[in-house]
């Protein structure tokens, strides 16, 4: 079943940034998961479909910034599974992942470690190595740690990220370049500038034959590119 990140731009204060010496910095992606109810199996259509739609409504509030509102949404979504007897462990790993999203982007992160749990969990157990999923959902997690400068914890998740989404989607998919920038943001937070340059230099090689260079995630990848220059010329 297919599914996709969704890159946002975020702007970087790069005078906040240098000053602080590498402050915890905005995550470079998100990763909002959505299924198509048409692809699920007959015998789900019919419950489920209300469970998807529900999903990504939410997830254009969100987009919006009403936060609130998606909130409504994606709490509906999920008492209908969890009052249904069908597994549909796919649409449940993605409303769970956007759920923890809402909230990780909301800096309540206490709300969306238990939900990523939650979905790793199903990935792991119900869906097996060979779905996308499973890498956007361990890249998440990564995230949520990383902004709560949680980094010994974020780490093993990037990594993890890094070997499925190798196996689902491939080393030189832009799902994986922003999952390296997500990585070597980490290591940046860890005044760990050399382990972050060829992260980055790496991920900008693959959106650059990906998508281009004015690509919107090219163009937000180069700014933490340059933001880790000026931090090398002034340790230097």
């Amino acid at each position: 079943m297919a599914s996709h990140k969704l890159f946002t731009a975020l702007t970087i204060q790069l005078s906040a940034l240098l000053l602080n010496g590498g402050a915890a910095l905005a995550a470079p992606g998100d990763k909002p998961l959505t299924t198509n109810y048409n692809s699920l199996s007959r015998r789900q259509s019919t419950a489920m479909a209300d469970v998807s739609s529900l999903n990504m409504q939410a997830q254009q509030l969100s987009a919006r910034g009403q936060f609130a509102e998606a909130e409504k949404l994606f709490l509906e979504a999920k008492a209908k599974m969890d009052a249904s007897k069908e597994t549909a462990y796919d649409l449940r790993a993605r409303v769970l992942n956007n759920m923890g999203l809402l909230y990780m982007n909301r800096g309540m992160f206490d709300r969306a470690e238990p939900l990523y749990a939650a979905a790793l969990e199903v990935a792991e157990k119900h869906l097996g190595g060979k779905d996308s999923i499973l890498g956007i959902i361990l890249d998440n997690t990564g995230q949520c740690y990383r902004l709560q400068k949680r980094y010994k914890e974020a780490e093993p998740f990037y990594k993890r990220a890094l070997v499925a989404e190798e196996k689902t989607v491939g080393a030189d998919s832009i799902d994986y370049a922003i999952t390296l920038t997500n990585l070597a943001l980490l290591h940046i937070n860890n005044h760990q500038l050399d382990e972050a340059e060829p992260n980055l230099d790496r991920a900008l090689s693959i959106i650059e034959k990906k998508a281009g260079r004015e690509n919107n995630i090219y163009r937000e990848v180069a700014n933490y590119r340059e933001v880790l220059r000026k931090m090398k010329s002034k340790v230097q």
